[in-house]
């Protein structure tokens, strides 16, 4: 089984063979079938890495696509009962475990390109103390684009530290207007996982200690911190 799991915000794909199940020569082409919610394969990117991997292997990725509302419990399931895809696209962390990694998936740990994972990334694709895949995409939020005309206007000095930062946001708010724009319909996009790497990136083995109970992010003055200036924000 070759499946794709989301980790936060990591995708990745991961590969499983189960006992008793055939494995296909490389020159027999195959049909796989791939489970997931409709906004995930509409992404471009998905579509043409599909379209590539086709186009080089011969091989057939047959959709099998479910509503995004409903993917996560449809998803549950078929692992539940059994009726298991080839391909999956899925969250990784702890609801990663309602899929069984450890029956259901091959432990991907000896191959070759996990030697060039990040440490904070490989983490995040650890479970039982495996790595079950690999990245495809990681989100983060560097940074914000800021109107040069205001600031100028107001003559207003760009910010370079957090403080800095506050007291613009207030002189903004002070001149009518809003200091911070998201163009989000709903709340439901603003996660709150959004520079959580760059925190676990800062103490080494930290996912794994998390992993382990070895570590609580209440304990990490880093991640208060950060939660603070989220409220705040």
């Amino acid at each position: 089984m070759l499946v794709i799991v989301f980790v936060w915000n990591v995708w990745i794909f991961v590969s499983s063979i189960r006992s008793g199940d055939s494995i296909e020569r490389p020159d027999q082409k195959v049909t796989l079938k791939l489970l997931a919610a409709q906004e995930w394969v509409a992404q471009p990117f998905v579509t043409r890495s599909i379209a590539r991997y086709e186009e080089l292997t011969g091989n057939r990725i047959e959709l099998q696509v479910v509503p995004d509302y409903s993917a996560d419990s449809i998803i549950r399931k078929k692992f539940a009962v059994n009726v298991l895809p080839d391909l999956v696209m899925y969250y990784g962390g702890a609801q990663f475990d309602a899929l069984q990694p450890v029956k259901n998936f091959a432990d991907l740990s000896q191959e070759d390109w996990v030697k060039n994972l990040d440490v904070d990334v490989r983490g995040q694709l650890t479970n039982n103390f495996s790595v079950y895949g690999f990245p495809l995409w990681k989100d983060t939020v560097s940074g914000m684009i800021y109107n040069k005309e205001i600031f100028r206007e107001l003559q207003l000095k760009v910010p370079t530290n957090l403080v800095e930062f506050y007291n613009v946001c207030e002189q903004l708010k002070l001149a009518g207007i809003t200091p911070i724009y998201m163009g989000f319909r709903d709340i439901r996009p603003l996660f709150t996982q959004y520079g959580i790497s760059a925190i676990l990136a800062q103490k080494e083995n930290s996912v794994v200690q998390l992993n382990r109970n070895q570590l609580t992010l209440s304990s990490m003055p880093e991640f208060v911190q950060w939660l603070e200036w989220y409220k705040t924000i």
